[in-house]
Order: structure tokens, then C-alpha cells, then sequence
């Protein structure tokens, strides 16, 4: 059941980290946009989202280094903090969905 999404926990933080770097540095540089057709629920749902991926990213960070240093003996401490790592992909995807219809590329310009 856990299998899965701990398989692609470790793309899926790769893929995070990227988005969470990049999408700041496009909204200052002007190449990308918030929606300005939807409503401000859209808005602030995207600012929601991105702080939400940014603190579930920066503690399963944490928790992963602890269990890297404390490492865990029994199989049922690795259950204990399984569910945290299987639901990382779907947080992930639901911060995608909402990036998807929050923010916009502007129009080209004319040269």
C-alpha cells in the first residue's frame, strides 16, 4: 500500500525542491503571473498551497534526517512514519493542480 509513494518520494522531493525554488524567482522576474481572470480565492489558495509544500518539504527533510541518525531497529518505528512519506505525492499533485490554475505566463510582447 506504502510501496508506491515511497518509491517516488525521492523524485517527487528532487521535483519539489525545483518548484519551490523556481516558481519565486519567476513571479519577480515577471515570466510568470497570477491568474487574473479567477477570483482572489484563487490567489490566495496559491500562496496557500506553496507555503503548505514548503513546510511538508522542509519537515519530511527533517524527519528523514532524524531517522537517518537515530535509525530505527523494529519495523513498526518504520510503519510509524511511513504515512508521512506516502502522503507527500499527494500533496505534491494537489500544489501542482492549484499552481496550474493560480498562476499564468503573460502575453508576449510585441518587438
Amino acid at each position: 500500500m506504502f510501496l508506491l509513494p515511497l518509491l517516488a518520494f525521492p523524485f517527487l522531493l528532487a521535483v519539489a525542491a525545483y518548484r519551490l525554488y523556481v516558481l519565486p524567482r519567476r513571479y519577480m522576474s515577471g515570466t510568470l503571473q497570477m491568474a487574473q481572470g479567477t477570483s482572489k480565492p484563487i490567489s490566495l489558495l496559491t500562496g496557500l498551497a506553496y507555503l503548505g509544500l514548503l513546510a511538508y518539504t522542509v519537515c519530511l527533510v527533517l524527519l528523514a534526517c532524524k531517522l537517518a541518525l537515530s535509525s530505527p531497529t523494529s519495523i513498526a518505528e518504520w510503519l510509524a512514519v511511513a504515512p508521512a512519506f506516502a502522503g507527500y505525492p499527494v500533496a505534491y499533485i494537489a500544489a501542482e493542480w492549484v499552481f496550474y490554475y493560480g498562476f499564468r505566463r503573460p502575453p508576449k510582447q510585441a518587438k
